[in-house]
């Protein structure tokens, strides 16, 4: 939705500028090839779709990417922290010895 918006608010600037025509121009015969602009509407919309899919695959790589250095960051984390940590006073066992 906000893309359509963003898309909508640069025509109307450039409706309001003069950039974009409000008025459809049609061929020296007076006929407008309806078909010849869907052709390009559906290869435009092919080629947005092909765009999106790659954002879409790009963006489940870098969210793998994201997990894996989160992981290692908790690795490091959890290894400083037992680094860092007091040491704790040894405890040792006294044992009798027992003679056979």
């Amino acid at each position: 939705p906000s893309a359509r918006w963003g898309l909508l608010q640069k025509i109307l600037r450039g409706v309001e500028n003069g950039t974009v025509s409000t008025k459809a121009s049609l061929p020296d015969n007076n006929v407008l090839d309806l078909d010849a602009q869907t052709d390009t509407s559906h290869r435009d919309i092919a080629r947005i779709n092909t765009m999106i899919s790659q954002l879409k695959t790009k963006e489940s790589s870098l969210q793998n990417e994201l997990s894996d250095v989160k992981h290692k960051m908790d690795i490091l984390t959890r290894a400083y922290e037992r680094k860092t940590r007091a040491p704790r006073e040894k405890v040792t066992m006294h044992t009798k010895k027992v003679d056979a």
